[in-house]
């Protein structure tokens, strides 16, 4: 069938309309042909035409609101273009088109002055609807997709709106008051009309030049400082629902690693303290707590996280235990209690794991293995094959001055002291205690460092057992100070008690199940390792029991936890002082066996604290005792007088912080 429709005249204003955008593309630069020959960047037809077709759209959309007013196009597309220039030439086509949807929607100074000059023109900007404009934004999208995607342009790593490479809708030199009202409109408007996916804000494909600083589009801070913490949430769901590069495990850990950069950004504009989380207030915490929550669901591979391959980097700053750890303490310090139940399972869980996993560590003596010169040496010489050493002691001179340097290049921890690869992960050794304390109370945090202390083969006290530095008074034996970094287990165990020990006396003034606790704790490490068979056969054919056959060891270790256990003045769910009688029958070791029986007939009498004693010093004198078994069992004499005034030191700083 033939078309019989006739053609109709064109609309006058549609015409104007026309001419008005191609005016306005022309004076900025899209359509100078001048290109080609100037070997300058090409902007292909297609590309002019899709943006022209785009901007006609909008534009009669919104003339259609305006009730069929006459509009003066010429006027319009005068407002709509660049200042004029002998020699225009469009730098980045993908951010002017952010600009020029900035201008048609009002956004930033040059936008209202749009909307003025517009409205004078007879195109209201009330009347331009927000549909309209999402409309066009998604337009825009499309052409850049279609477009740019594979075309090289300063902004390539910029993707229009998701990836910004600077503001769109400022002056280019003017200051910005990113923390002014003015721009957080402006900022919030932007947002509203393109959509903006803010899963894509600070993203690492971002060019190298961008400005990363506080205030700039590329710092995830100035986007929760302008627009909200919100936007912390809003962002991390982002990421999430983007198809993995790798695996949902290393999504998971990198939008963390990036979000933490922009909290502690936002903490810095805020005025907070480095840590001091609790200041924070509440949506802070909230915000932090949520993706404290995704990372325990999605980025936890303990046996990944301990492989050998992986030890040099367990712990460190920027480590995947290292971000849940600040995580938790972001969304959780001093409000353990809002942890929902099956989080702080299994968080609790995890972190006594990683406590655990410092044990090995502690149990190493203090030096280094065999063939660590080797090591270093070979290194070395691969390094430089003209590496020379004269003498021995010079040889000598440079493996002991290199050796942390080649651990470090190597990640070799088998190269450094127990102390030094302790030093490296203290925090969060010191971070993991901390959550045991407030997840699961004061005593199951003291056990855990209790613990790591028996583990110890370095001394963590003085020989007066002092955990704090004292330059003015010399033990008569080494070592004369408590030795970095191991003196930071006692001082953590004491620090906490006063810290905690409030809460526990609120509901217990005499700390009866924290010292039943205590006691169990000492009075089970008396018992024998031995079977009902292995005692019959024992028994028969005379076998004395050894200190192996002990389930703790060390006689010293034995003869202080009776002595801790009697100095806690309780019996253990009233059944302690059984163990004790057998212990004062059956141990391998005269001493322990004598104390035990005194700490029986104590226990049997039912002897309680002094009337008027703090039970508070009940408990530190217990751990007076254990560190007496810590330095014995490593072969350390005890400096007693020292020993006596340590003693009488933390009583009154005991009596003291009873009095606060």
């Amino acid at each position: 069938m033939k078309n019989e429709r006739f053609a109709e005249d064109p609309d006058p204003r549609t015409g104007d309309l026309h001419v008005a955008v191609r005016d306005l593309l022309r004076s900025r630069g899209w359509l100078d042909q001048r290109r080609l020959a100037d070997s300058r960047r090409w902007i292909p037809d297609e590309l002019s035409s899709a943006v022209e077709k785009s901007l006609v759209d909008f534009f009669a959309a919104w003339h259609q609101h305006v009730d069929l007013v006459d509009v003066r196009w010429l006027d319009i597309a005068k407002a709509l273009g660049a200042a004029p220039e002998s020699d225009p030439f469009l730098e980045d086509p993908r951010h002017d088109l952010c600009e020029l949807f900035c201008l048609v929607a009002g956004i930033g100074d040059a936008g209202r002055a749009f909307d003025k000059a517009v409205g004078q023109a007879g195109l209201l900007p009330e009347r331009r609807s927000d549909q309209d404009l999402r409309t066009l934004a998604t337009s825009i999208r499309g052409i850049d997709r279609e477009h740019f995607a594979d075309v090289e342009l300063p902004g390539k790593s910029g993707l229009l709106f998701e990836r910004i490479v600077r503001w769109p809708f400022t002056t280019g030199g003017a200051a910005i008051d990113w923390k002014g009202a003015g721009f957080r409109c402006d900022l919030q408007r932007y947002c509203e009309c393109t959509g903006l996916d803010l899963s894509e804000v600070d993203d690492e494909r971002s060019p190298p030049r961008c400005d990363r600083s506080l205030g700039q589009p590329q710092n995830l801070g100035t986007w929760l400082e302008v627009l909200g913490l919100k936007v912390a949430g809003e962002w991390f769901a982002g990421c999430l629902q983007r198809t993995p590069r790798t695996n949902r495990r290393d999504q998971v850990s990198a939008a963390a690693a990036k979000l933490r950069e922009g909290l502690e950004a936002w903490m810095v504009i805020e005025g907070h303290a480095a840590g001091a989380f609790s200041s924070a207030g509440p949506e802070f915490q909230d915000e932090a707590g949520k993706v404290f929550a995704a990372l325990l669901e999605h980025a936890i591979d303990v046996r990944l996280e301990a492989e050998p391959d992986n030890a040099w980097f367990r712990f460190e700053p920027n480590s995947v235990a290292s971000r849940r750890m600040w995580f938790a303490r972001a969304g959780f310090d001093g409000r353990a209690e809002r942890m929902p139940a099956g989080v702080a399972t299994k968080w609790g869980r995890l972190v006594k794991q990683e406590l655990s996993s410092f044990r090995p560590l502690l149990e190493q003596e203090d030096r280094l293995p065999d063939g660590w010169k080797e090591c270093v040496l070979s290194f070395l010489v691969a390094e430089n094959s003209r590496v020379v050493a004269s003498t021995e002691l010079e040889r000598e001179s440079m493996l002991v001055r290199e050796r942390r340097r080649v651990a470090e290049r190597c990640h070799d921890l088998t190269l450094l002291y127990p102390g030094e690869r302790f030093e490296r992960g203290r925090e969060h050794f010191l971070a993991c205690a901390d959550q045991v304390l407030q997840l699961e109370g004061l005593w199951e945090g003291m056990r855990q460092l209790l613990l790591a202390m028996r583990a110890l083969k370095s001394p963590c006290v003085a020989v007066d057992l002092r955990y704090w530095d004292e330059p003015g008074v010399k033990a008569s034996h080494h070592p004369r100070q408590p030795e970095e970094p191991w003196r930071c287990i006692p001082a953590k165990l004491v620090a906490s008690f006063h810290a905690l020990v409030g809460k526990e006396e609120a509901k217990d003034p005499e700390l009866k199940a924290l010292r039943s606790q205590f006691a169990d704790f000492c009075l089970k490490g008396l018992r024998d390792k031995w079977n009902e068979k292995q005692r019959a056969e024992a028994e028969s054919n005379g076998r004395e029991r050894t200190n192996d056959d002990m389930v703790e060891s060390s006689p010293e270790w034995r003869y202080c936890r009776v002595r801790a256990a009697k100095t806690l003045a309780i019996n253990p769910e009233g059944r302690g002082h059984r163990l004790l009688q057998t212990s004062s029958e059956i141990d391998p070791d005269p001493k322990v066996r004598e104390v035990a029986n005194d700490a029986y007939q104590s226990l049997r009498r039912g002897v309680t604290l002094p009337e008027g004693m703090s039970p508070r010093r009940a408990v530190l004198g217990a751990f007076w005792w254990l560190r007496q078994a810590h330095l014995k069992a490593l072969g350390y004499e005890i400096d007693r007088d020292g020993a006596q005034r340590t003693r009488i030191k933390e009583l009154s700083r005991t009596k003291e912080s009873e009095r606060n």
